[in-house]
């Protein structure tokens, strides 16, 4: 299972990546501009 999530704001850079984290989610960083761009997995 995979998800992508779209941001605006920031914080998101750091709060994101220490959710899945803590959930033991793979988390890969896609896109910063225009918008911040996750791709989730379980792993």
């Amino acid at each position: 299972m995979q998800f992508t999530i779209l941001l605006k704001d920031k914080g998101g850079l750091k709060d994101i990546p220490a959710f899945c984290q803590q959930q033991s989610l793979l988390c890969e960083l896609v896109s910063e501009t225009p918008v911040i761009e996750f791709l989730i997995q379980r792993q």
